[in-house]
């Protein structure tokens, strides 16, 4: 018992750590418009880059906490497309607010958040169906004893 929780709360920080780099590698080409461009490129979509590296920082290791902590439910596809879900969710929820607000092109909070909700399924949703089928197939593959060639196929 001792084993399977200590196994749940290292997936759980890994995910906290995967989130950690994504806010990280996601943060980088911001920082670097803000040095080349300046605040300009950031104030026309009425949030400062500060604002949008925030919500990386904050967003992503919380979606990877989800993440990990609903790991085991990667096994089945509907599971992974949870997991996709759950992992991207905080950070398009919060941007839709963000910038659907200060834009004034949203009516109310939680018509952002549905947005977010909207946008979420369906890129959380088919990036985590796509991690799910890659690694079936890898599985199979490996099952066979074939090797993976450079177009996809099984020699």
């Amino acid at each position: 018992m001792q084993d399977r929780r200590w196994g749940a709360r290292e997936e759980v920080l890994r995910g906290v750590r995967v989130g950690l780099f994504m806010a990280t590698a996601f943060s980088l080409p911001v920082m670097v418009i803000w040095m080349v461009v300046g605040s300009t490129a950031f104030e026309r979509l009425g949030a400062s880059w500060f604002a949008i590296v925030g919500v990386y920082y904050v967003a992503l290791p919380l979606g990877g906490c989800a993440y990990g902590a609903l790991l085991p439910l990667k096994r089945f596809a509907l599971g992974a497309m949870l997991l996709g879900f759950v992992l991207v969710l905080p950070m398009y929820a919060a941007f839709a607010v963000i910038l659907g607000l200060s834009l004034n092109r949203l009516p109310s909070i939680q018509v952002a958040l549905i947005i977010g909700v909207i946008l979420s399924a369906f890129v959380g949703g088919a990036v985590g169906l796509s991690e799910w089928n890659d690694e079936r197939v890898d599985r199979r593959d490996n099952t066979k004893g074939g090797q993976r060639t450079e177009g996809g196929g099984v020699d």
